[in-house]
């Protein structure tokens, strides 16, 4: 390389390549046309001839992000797509998949069409890539309901009650009837299901909505708080007040009917028919308050259905005899809800939708004021929380004694008996209606204490004094219990009484016994120490797994075996299992089957809480059991087998009829002596897995394990372990947040590669590449390195298989088993690794000829 012979950009590794494009697109803005075209510098001055010969053209202008602030580009990096077909492949890639796209909602349906349209414009390849979308939402179309009872002219308002378009008739003293005491609709666009819909395709997707306003914006996220006609003024009047001080009371029952939830109810609903777990919807919001109404509208948001991700307030210094002020930023999310059944009724119809919400009102979705036959002080239906806080303090601002009762915080199920705070904790009596007849048969229900402490990730737990007993304790407690519980209880089958249950009874133990404590954070710190580059969350697992090691040799010691010993042993496991410790594996087995024994034998396991643990704590047992018996019968034995001295490890010839129902790749293997009669029962077991699995959705499909012996030889456990990664990647295990300690992909895929008699023999080419794709391609591409992959990847083929692109491996992978679900990951994974590669077709060897078949 010198001056005479330059070098050019292809030439670049890729991993140089990558970081050229990173650093050449910013984050760009989606907006309209008349936003982008308009040039912000200065046009130069031209001569009248000039300006006489020249068609007027605009030019658009990409807009970038930096430092938080939108700055325009003078020239665009877009062209560089249609440089060559790698660099668009490489280019598009980071340029989807590195940005955060910015939208704006501000005309109502026309900027809804306008995502739709861009959406569809860029393709379903690059909308997989897709990764982060910010709306800034800031728009309210509303329409009274007239006297026929069909709605009137539509009225568009930003959520801070700036109009931005008001129909004629509103302007001057109409004859129609548009009195206030008669009923008001929201318009929804039907356009929102058909982006939703497209975002469904994306592999990874995180949609942030942004609705700054004022007044209006309780209408969005708290609806039944909303009074739509306070003041006897239209919707967006600066007479409507949202404070606690504004809000009447009465006794009367609350109609649940009337409790509505517009457009985040109805994007929960899309996100889990369409995308499910692969789209994520957030909102962000900022609040300014009185400092004195802040608890409240915490309390109130909470109350309304919203997860609170994380809640920031910042106070201001007020002048004199003035109320301090704070401004709340909020980041939070719509509960999860049941909807499945409701997702499955996909109608594409926005009127079938509203009625899933048992919404009456043809198109629209209304908001009840009080009418002229309603008492003008009995307000319509409202959060039976808000009514009693409001209550309180008025008791409270009267002298009066202040009544009291139980707060319905976001986990009410967290009962920990025995557990005291400092402050004055609140009693929570109240009881799950399906568990009445349970209750009343056990007694008196158990007191709950809610503290109101926010923690970790923002919910309310009795935190105070773990944060003492260890490194990022409080942090991984409240992952667990926001993040972990409900994969967990939903890999045991547990409904959401069960899960309730299962919660309770588990921070009750680690409110008692640092055992489970210390397990738990150990357990939690595992799967998030990908996130962590400061090896602060490693050290923390050392810790804490110590702890819960010297603890188990205490209890085991004293001799006291009992459930919360056997959870402990449970807990460390997988963390063993996770940090490496494999020679642990046969010493943990014979002692988990010994303190079961000792316990009384298995249907003892969970008695001292049959209703919180029982059968959930027996599963667990198996499911850790399992998982260290699975590692220890598939250890990688390093003496002398028939296979490393290149002998068929079964005589030929062997099972050649046992294997016809295989897939091809794996029928020449068994007709080469390659595979045991148990291998082909093992590989068979998991194709009718397979089959059967087809029947139920992934998010709801169970993994799949084998038991096998340990005379299996490598080739044959490197299948085994490859046939359960595919099995975790296909089922509700792929998309657990602790998939990293039981997938780890990274581990596996340096075992595999280290099993030479593997590589070595030129008839496991084809077998080898199968292997290498699944275990370097979990479900959740953050688990593994990119490089790690890459280089398993390159392994596979680099001088020993001619491949240039995927339609060279796919039919590689096609012989053995292939799911279509996991098709786009595959292709993702070698295109990376394949990019920059030399021609293959002048160094490969073909090696195909030695399978038959091939």
């Amino acid at each position: 390389m010198g001056i005479d012979n330059p070098i050019g950009f292809l030439d670049l590794p890729a991993e140089l390549r990558l970081q050229v494009y990173k650093i050449l697109f910013g984050q760009c803005s989606l907006s309209s046309a008349s936003r982008l075209s308009a040039d912000p510098r200065k046009s130069e001055k031209n001569s009248p001839e000039d300006r006489e010969n020249t068609t007027k053209t605009k030019r658009l202008f990409a807009q970038t992000k930096s430092f938080g602030v939108h700055v325009y580009s003078g020239c665009s990096p877009l062209p560089l797509f249609l440089s060559n077909k790698q660099v668009y492949l490489e280019s598009a890639y980071v340029f989807y998949t590195h940005n955060t796209f910015y939208a704006s909602i501000e005309l109502g349906e026309k900027d809804w069409q306008t995502i739709y349209k861009w959406l569809v414009m860029i393709g379903p390849q690059n909308r997989k890539n897709l990764r982060k979308i910010d709306i800034h939402y800031d728009s309210l179309e509303l329409a009274p309901i007239l006297t026929n009872g069909k709605p009137g002219k539509s009225w568009l308002t930003s959520l801070g009650g700036e109009d931005r378009y008001r129909p004629g008739d509103w302007c001057k003293r109409v004859t129609v009837e548009l009195s206030p005491t008669w009923e008001w609709v929201e318009f929804i666009s039907p356009t929102i299901e058909k982006i939703f819909k497209l975002l469904g395709e994306c592999r990874n997707v995180t949609v942030t909505f942004q609705p700054w306003g004022y007044e209006l914006l309780d209408r969005v996220l708290c609806p039944e708080l909303y009074e739509a006609e306070k003041g006897n003024r239209y919707p967006n009047s600066e007479w409507f007040k949202m404070t606690y001080e504004n809000l009447l009371y009465s006794n009367d029952s609350y109609d649940m009917e009337d409790i509505l939830s517009l457009l985040p109810d109805l994007m929960e609903l899309y996100r889990t028919r369409y995308g499910g777990d692969s789209i994520s919807v957030l909102w962000h919001v900022m609040l300014f308050l009185e400092t004195e109404e802040t608890s409240w509208r915490r309390s109130m948001i909470e109350r309304s259905g919203w997860d609170i991700l994380q809640f920031e307030c910042r106070t201001s210094p007020p002048p004199n005899d003035v109320p301090s002020n704070d401004v709340i930023i909020i980041d939070m999310k719509k509960e999860s809800k049941n909807l499945q059944e409701f997702a499955a009724q996909s109608t594409g119809d926005l009127r079938a939708d509203i009625r899933l919400f048992q919404v009456q009102l043809t198109m629209f979705i209304p908001y009840r004021g009080p009418s002229k036959n309603k008492d003008t002080n009995a307000r319509r239906a409202i959060n039976a929380f808000v009514a009693v806080e409001a209550s309180s303090r008025r008791r409270k601002r009267r002298g009066g004694e202040v009544e009291h009762r139980g707060r319905q915080g976001t986990l009410q199920w967290l009962q920990i008996p025995g557990c005291h705070v400092s402050k004055k904790a609140t009693i929570d009596e109240r009881k799950d209606y399906r568990e009445d007849n349970r209750q009343e048969r056990r007694g008196p229900s158990t007191h709950g204490v809610v503290v109101s402490r926010p923690v970790g990730a923002g919910r309310f737990y009795p935190f105070d004094g773990f944060v003492s007993k260890g490194p990022l304790t409080a942090r991984a407690l409240s992952y667990y219990f926001d993040i972990l519980l409900p994969h967990d209880a939903k890999a045991l089958g547990l409904g959401e009484v069960g899960t309730r249950s299962f919660g309770r009874g588990l921070l009750s133990w680690a409110s008692k016994h640092d055992l489970i404590l210390h397990g738990l954070s150990a357990f939690t710190l595992c799967s998030l120490e990908c996130q962590d580059v400061t090896g602060n969350t490693s050290r923390a697992i050392m810790f804490h797994r110590n702890k819960v090691l010297l603890d188990l040799h205490i209890r085991l010691s004293r001799q006291g075996v009992d459930d919360v010993l056997i959870q402990g042993m449970a807990l460390l496991i997988p963390i063993d299992d996770y940090l490496g410790h494999y020679e642990f594996g046969p010493v943990h087995l014979k002692g988990m089957r010994e303190v079961v024994k000792l316990r009384g034998g298995f249907d003892a396991v969970g008695s001292s809480d049959e209703n919180a643990f029982g059968r959930n704590l027996r599963m667990s047992t198996l499911v850790t059991s399992s998982l260290a018996e699975f590692h220890v019968q598939t250890t990688i034995r390093n003496d002398p087998t028939p296979l490393a001295n290149g002998e068929f490890p079964h005589p030929l010839p062997v099972w050649e009829e046992t294997a016809l129902d295989l897939p091809p790749g794996f029928r020449d293997l068994a007709r080469c002596g390659y595979l045991s009669e148990e291998t082909i029962g093992i590989v068979r077991d998991f194709s009718d897995w397979l089959i059967r699995s087809k029947e139920s959705k992934p998010t709801a499909r169970q993994t799949w394990r084998c038991s096998m012996s340990r005379d299996l030889n490598n080739l044959e456990k490197c299948i085994c372990v490859t046939l359960a990664c595919l099995a975790d990647d296909l089922s509700a295990m792929g998309t657990h947040p602790a998939a990293l300690i039981f997938r780890k992909p990274q581990r596996r895929a340096e075992v595999l590669a280290a099993v030479a008699e593997v590589w070595n023999d030129p008839l496991l080419i084809k077998c080898v590449i199968w292997m290498c794709t699944v275990i370097a391609t979990p479900q959740n591409p953050q688990i593994i390195s990119r490089d790690k992959q890459r280089q398993l990847l390159r392994k596979s083929i680099l001088q020993r298989y001619s491949a240039s692109n995927w339609n060279d491996i796919q039919p590689v992978l096609q012989r053995f088993f292939y799911d279509s679900s996991r098709e786009n990951d595959w292709i993702d994974a070698w295109n990376m690794a394949l990019a920059g590669l030399p021609d293959m077709g002048t160094r490969g060897i073909a090696v195909a000829q030695h399978l038959p078949n091939a």
